[in-house]
């Protein structure tokens, strides 16, 4: 109910249009609609065939805007509408998107269906938080790799570069990285990546271990320069809400229990996932099947329905459509 709030508030009741005025090369000049442009705008331009072309206004011209396409220029006609995007770019993930790959737009191109769209949007070119509220390097990041723990140890909130040369292991490392390191996401970027390579990283050297907890955004060396930029804005974008995530806590309500965990529903927006009792580590739990409970073997606490408790969101499988939540204990 909350995305089809955040749905309707989007809709803007005034539509804006313009018309292609010149193209030259991969620069369209636009006429009208000044009003509600500016540089970085984005617009979808009309083709007869082919679909709408996405673009993005890079200048202006006098009174004419001008447009950089995100595509091939074909079909693109004089006096052709342009019609202008109220909100800019921006991106409404989710962590249900872990798991999945997505294009320079944010679009699903794995084949395994459409992505839920978030409440809240992300801006794909958002200002750099100020330094005074930019948080310290936190503790040591164990990377699951020994070589780089010993030469290069990294902590939390570190940047780390690999360059070498072509076929040396970049990529090898990088998947051992996404598969290995002690983090709850990961966000890998194949920007200008042969697009026969792009399957063999993700199949095979990322592999459905690696894939079960990263968000993949591809855009191959064959695509125009601006969507490849743009897909490196959406990288950037996706790992800036996971790390808003980071921590979070919501608070549930026990809504079944089973002799292997029990089911909560989170408060706030209804979802519902499950602690499973070999997570809870402060004692052994067991079902008690005639007062619909879990009771601590050694400390004797209780859990039973209709009992408020706090948790974070481990892990979400949109395929088996399943979330996983980790209890937090007070």
């Amino acid at each position: 109910m909350r995305n089809l709030i955040a749905a309707v508030e989007r809709i803007d009741p005034l539509t804006v249009s313009g018309r292609v005025a010149a193209v030259s090369g991969l620069l369209i000049e636009c006429r009208g609609g000044l009003t509600r442009l500016s540089i970085g705008a984005r617009a979808e331009i009309e083709r007869p065939q082919g679909g709408p072309l996405p673009a993005e206004v890079v200048g202006f011209r006098d009174t004419r805007a001008l447009l950089m396409p995100f595509g091939p220029v074909e079909g693109v006609a004089p006096g052709a509408e342009i019609k202008i995007r109220p909100e800019g770019a921006m991106v409404r993930p989710t962590l249900a998107w872990r798991g999945r790959i997505v294009n320079a737009f944010g679009e699903p191109i794995d084949g395994k269906g459409p992505l839920p769209q978030g409440p809240t949007p992300y801006a794909l070119r958002a200002p750099p938080p100020p330094a005074h509220s930019r948080g310290r390097v936190g503790e040591r990041l164990d990377l699951g790799v020994r070589a780089m723990d010993v030469f290069t140890t990294c902590c939390r909130g570190q940047r780390l570069g690999v360059f070498a040369g072509s076929g040396v292991g970049k990529s090898v490392l990088l998947s051992m990285l996404a598969r290995e390191a002690t983090c709850d996401s990961v966000v890998v970027g194949l920007i200008g990546e042969r697009g026969r390579e792009v399957r063999e990283f993700v199949e095979e050297t990322l592999g459905e271990a690696g894939l079960r907890r990263a968000i993949v955004v591809v855009a191959t060396s064959d695509e125009p320069a601006l969507t490849r930029r743009q897909a490196a804005y959406m990288t950037l974008a996706l790992a800036e809400y996971l790390r808003d995530q980071v921590g979070n806590i919501f608070g549930g309500v026990i809504s079944g229990v089973t002799e292997w965990g029990m089911y909560v529903e989170i408060i706030e927006n209804k979802c519902e996932g499950m602690i499973r009792l070999r997570d809870i580590s402060d004692d052994f739990y067991t079902l008690d099947e005639k007062n619909y409970a879990i009771i601590g073997q050694r400390k004797k606490k209780v859990y039973q329905l209709g009992d408020e408790v706090k948790i974070r969101v481990k892990n979400v499988d949109l395929t088996k459509k399943q979330i996983d939540f980790s209890l937090v204990q007070e």
